[in-house]
């Protein structure tokens, strides 16, 4: 199933419990592999759930228990990852001959196999108002960097049933 990064933030961290024991702050993807590495958690400071970690992700994040949640600095990719500091949301995403197409303003995983889906990126003016949206595959990109998302010449074709998704979800919040 399909998570937009937006809907994961805050999300419960529980395990077969009912109350939640954290919830999400942050989705670290390995920029190589396009892979979620682990959830950054709002239980201290640097404290991460590994992804071989989550049995299952549907309106919560479920792991087996409390102990499943670990200092980043246990976890060797983990650690390297934050020390890099290169982020999907808000990076700038340019084509390969240098043009510039926007930022990202919302991405999508699948929470199956944990993997990048698709980049929403658009334009804006001041920060305030968004134009030339486009949804670009996780295919498409050629390589994620600290200060850029470097994606194949031409991701223009957008559906636009695809395009509306994040506008609909952001209306139910």
């Amino acid at each position: 199933m399909e998570k937009l990064y937006t809907k994961i933030l805050g999300m419960p961290v529980r395990d077969d419990g009912v109350r939640p024991i954290t919830t999400v702050k942050d989705v670290l993807i390995d920029p190589a592999t396009g892979k979620i590495c682990a959830l950054e958690v709002h239980s201290g400071r640097n404290m991460v759930v590994a992804a071989m970690d989550i049995l299952a992700w549907r309106d919560a994040v479920i792991i087996n228990d409390a102990d499943s949640i670990v200092s980043a600095g246990d976890i060797l990719r983990v650690e390297e990852l934050i020390s890099q500091d290169i982020r999907i949301y808000k990076n700038n995403v340019e084509s390969k001959d240098g043009t510039h197409i926007g930022k990202v303003y919302d991405f999508s995983i699948d929470s199956e196999n944990f993997n990048l889906k698709k980049l929403y990126v658009a334009r804006d003016i001041l920060g305030l108002a968004r134009y030339d949206k486009r949804i670009i595959n996780a295919k498409d990109i050629v390589e994620i960097l600290k200060e850029k998302i470097v994606v194949k010449a031409d991701t223009s074709v957008v559906k636009e049933e695809e395009e509306e998704l994040p506008v609909k979800e952001m209306a139910k919040a």
